[in-house]
């Protein structure tokens, strides 16, 4: 028998070997498939629950209603409970709602509550600002309707109260009373009154005067001014008021 030549041996061993590594990297190949579609039904799966759960028709019962919405943020849940005891106590049943359906509509009605609250906060300040402005427009009404009463003399701040202006008569001579008061916010060392006599026609026919020294800032100067008969033939008015 004649020996195998050493190059044949060899060559058997070589086509032996490459079916081997054919035979790993198809293998590998099938692994690396299966692997992506396993993973690829995974996250197809994982997106049909989410999406499942908002499917959901929702519960009445309210454990179940908490494990179908349990994976679900906190305002989510609060949004879902929400929404289906509004719909209870509107319709005594949840009837064919999905947990999608309710969390929408809860939402809608929050903002549609929210949005009236702040319409309801807007009408309750402007009302407010009205009333405020209404009093500050009755206060000024009722300082103007008080300072008519006055006679501003030079500083304006010295005044004359009419109300208080009167004659009182005598046995032979009559008296002018009046009181003044100083708002200024200083003493005044001088102040006077003119005071104008007219016939009864209407002409000036004499003029008197009242005075008075050192008026203090918030005091009153109860005029008492006295006049003659010849004086008081037609009428008297005071003219005039200043101070410095």
């Amino acid at each position: 028998m004649q020996p195998t030549a050493p190059g044949f041996q060899g060559g058997t061993l070589g086509r032996k070997g490459a079916v081997g590594c054919l035979i790993v990297v198809a293998a590998l190949l099938l692994f690396t498939i299966v692997v992506i579609a396993f993973g690829a039904h995974e996250i197809t799966e994982s997106a049909r629950h989410v999406s499942a759960a908002f499917n959901t028709r929702a519960t009445l019962n309210e454990r179940a209603a908490s494990q179908r919405v349990g994976g679900f943020d906190n305002d989510t849940q609060r949004l879902y409970h929400q929404g289906v005891q509004h719909i209870v106590n509107k319709h005594q049943r949840v009837g064919s709602f999905t947990i999608g359906q309710v969390i929408d509509q809860e939402r809608g009605r929050e903002q549609q509550r929210s949005e009236a609250a702040a319409r309801q906060q807007e009408r309750a300040r402007q009302i407010a600002a009205d009333n405020e402005q209404r009093r500050k427009d009755a206060a000024q009404a009722a300082i103007a309707a008080e300072d008519a009463h006055f006679m501003h003399g030079t500083p304006d701040c010295l005044v004359l109260d009419n109300r208080t202006v009167h004659a009182e008569s005598g046995e032979y001579s009559w008296y002018i009373d009046g009181k003044v008061t100083n708002r200024c916010d200083r003493e005044l060392g001088y102040v006077q009154v003119e005071i104008g006599f007219f016939d009864s026609a209407g002409n000036l026919q004499n003029s008197g005067l009242a005075n008075v020294n050192n008026l203090e800032a918030g005091q009153t100067w109860s005029i008492h001014k006295l006049a003659y008969e010849s004086e008081g033939a037609g009428t008297w008015r005071i003219e005039k008021l200043s101070g410095f």
